[in-house]
């Protein structure tokens, strides 16, 4: 049944048994309402509360310079390697005979799985970036012997999640197995999705973040 056109709606749920075609259904649904690609979160085992803001590293050029030349020069240790295969499985690449020519750096804020393969629990971005944060200056930088003055340009700050990223672009984004998210992780959303489904005119959302013991940005529903 179509919304009334004066719904304040922006939300819609789609349920059905696992196979039935929801995501196939919710692409297509987002195609037909722009032509833009609909960006699509896979919630199962996920921390919601990053769909607001997520905690993310600026690895700073003289960090990604210092570690970049020993990696493209062979002299990155054993290891080295050894922490990066276990902790981020995906960031350096490898040639034909296993050599290491290169890293991803987004690759290494991946989530890890805290869970298991069939019931994943992936980590928030903050415990994420407090892991890479801590393996990186306490371990790598050290057996690399990188300069604590160049560690230091490796920074953290926080940015707006998908959701909020979407609702200003005025974008679709769906939320694939929402009701596989990690147990309670969406509750900062609440007010949110209070708002998303008309029921309240407006929403306000603190980012968490603290910088010199204040608050480092908020976001609040543009509905004019």
């Amino acid at each position: 049944r179509a919304r009334p056109a004066v719904s304040n709606n922006r939300l819609m749920a789609i349920f059905g048994d696992p196979g039935s075609g929801k995501s196939h259904m919710a692409k297509l649904m987002a195609r037909m309402r722009d032509t833009r690609e609909a960006e699509v979160i896979d919630c199962g085992g996920r921390y919601m509360g990053d769909l607001l803001f997520e905690q993310v590293i600026d690895f700073g050029e003289d960090f990604k310079t210092a570690l970049t030349t020993r990696i493209r020069s062979g002299l990155l240790s054993e290891k080295s390697i050894k922490i990066f295969d276990e902790e981020f499985p995906h960031a350096l690449i490898k040639d034909s005979d296993n050599k290491v020519i290169n890293i991803n750096w987004d690759a290494m804020t991946e989530p890890k799985n805290r869970g298991t393969k069939e019931k994943p629990e992936y980590e928030s971005s903050e415990e994420t970036v407090t892991r890479v944060m801590n393996i990186l200056e306490n371990t790598i930088a050290k057996w690399e012997s990188i300069p604590s003055q160049t560690v230091n340009t490796v920074g953290i700050r926080k940015q707006p999640g998908p959701l909020i990223r979407a609702f200003e672009e005025g974008r679709e984004l769906i939320l694939d197995e929402y009701t596989k998210k990690i147990e309670g992780s969406d509750d900062s959303l609440q007010t949110v999705l209070q708002f998303l489904t008309g029921e309240i005119p407006d929403a306000v959302v603190e980012n968490s973040m603290k910088i010199n013991g204040r608050e480092e940005t908020y976001w609040q529903s543009a509905t004019e």
